[in-house]
This record gives structure tokens, sequence and C-alpha cells, in this order.
């Protein structure tokens, strides 16, 4: 059982992503209503199958004090095993101190302290900074964690993606599908696993990582 805190995505696009990943059917496609009789059955039994399944999808809160109590509750109703935020910079606390940085300070050490607690992973997903795009080969680094270098600190494991050939498109080159969803997964920091990289793919019509 999973819980996953969508902080920017609603709940409908999500399920949309899944049921592409899940049905074979083109994102793009589902999002505009463009399926076949035969991919609306799919889609539409695929929908069945997410609301019945042990993943629990919120969308309609941002602030730490709610997500926890959430957490809480979803445990309690649910036997949540794990946990996901879709992403950390937008979330707020219920009184903010004015500064940034300080605020996801207490964010990130307040989930470290509940995931202990609870004993389950909290995955975060975070924004990197601008500095990223400024260096030559574009690998991220610790540093670029934008706004706070607490979400390194409190991280038991840093996973960045470097996809390469989003550079190479942004400056006008045309790429097969093989190249645009190379993706590295970098492993920056492992307090249990080490340090490490390794190939993977993403296929953006489906939303679907796999090996490379």
């Amino acid at each position: 059982p999973v819980a996953f805190f969508s902080l920017e995505m609603a709940e409908a696009d999500l399920k949309a992503r899944l049921a592409s990943r899940g049905t074979g059917v083109s994102y793009d496609k589902i999002r505009l209503g463009k399926l076949t009789q035969s991919e609306l059955v799919k889609v539409l039994d695929y929908y069945d199958f997410i609301d019945e399944s042990c993943l629990h999808i919120v969308d309609k809160t941002t602030r730490l004090y709610s997500i926890k109590r959430k957490i809480e509750d979803l445990i309690l109703k649910h036997k949540i095993k794990m946990v996901m935020i879709d992403y950390v910079q937008l979330m707020k606390l219920s009184k903010s101190s004015g500064d940034r940085t300080s605020d996801l300070s207490t964010i990130t050490r307040d989930l470290k302290a509940l995931a202990n607690e609870l004993n389950i992973p909290i995955i975060i997903l975070a924004q990197l900074s601008r500095s990223v795009d400024e260096r030559p080969n574009k690998r991220p680094q610790l540093r670029d964690l934008k706004q706070s270098g607490s979400i390194e600190e409190d991280s038991d494991t840093v996973i960045f993606l470097l996809r390469k050939a989003y550079y190479e498109a942004a400056h006008g080159s045309s790429l097969p599908d093989s190249v645009v969803g190379s993706t590295d997964m970098i492993i920056a920091k492992g307090r249990n696993t080490g340090t490490k990289d390794f190939k993977t793919f993403l296929d953006f019509k489906h939303y679907d990582f796999r090996s490379a």
C-alpha cells in the first residue's frame, strides 16, 4: 500500500499517466480523448484497477501538518508501507518563518523524523537549481538541490536523473526516441548502498521507466 501526495499534478492527470503505463495506450490519446472503442475499454478497466488498488493519491494539500496527519490516518486505515511526495519545494508550514530555506529545513527534518517514527520509507521529489544547466556535462550534484542543503543532509539516499538528450533537443537537434529516452540514474548519496550510476530508459509515450 502506497500513499502518493501530488502537490503539483491533479489526481486525474496522474491517473491518466498510470493508465497509459498500464495499458500501453498513448498518454496523449488518453488526455485528448482520442481513443478507439477497444482502447477506451482498456483504459476504463485500468481506471477501475487503480481505484481498487492499494494506491492512495492525495492532491488537495500542501501543508506539512496536514500531510503528516493524512499519512498517519492512511497508516491506521490502510496500513500504508511507503509514502511519495511530489515535490518537496511546494510544501508549506502552517506558520512560515519568512525564510524559505529555513522552512524547507524544518520540513525535511520533520519528514525524516516521521519516517523513523513510523518505520516506513518517505520518498520526496525535489527541484534542482538552474546552475546545473550551466555546467558543461550537465551532471547534477548534491549542491544543486534547490533552496535547501537539508534535503541532502536529511536523506539516506539521493538519486538524480540525467537525460542528456534534453539539452541537445533544447538546441534544435532532432533525435530518435532511443536517444531521447536514454536516462542515467545517479545515486549521488547512499548511506547504506554507496554511490553508483546505471542506465535506464524513459518511454515518454507511456510514461514508463525500464532497464536500458
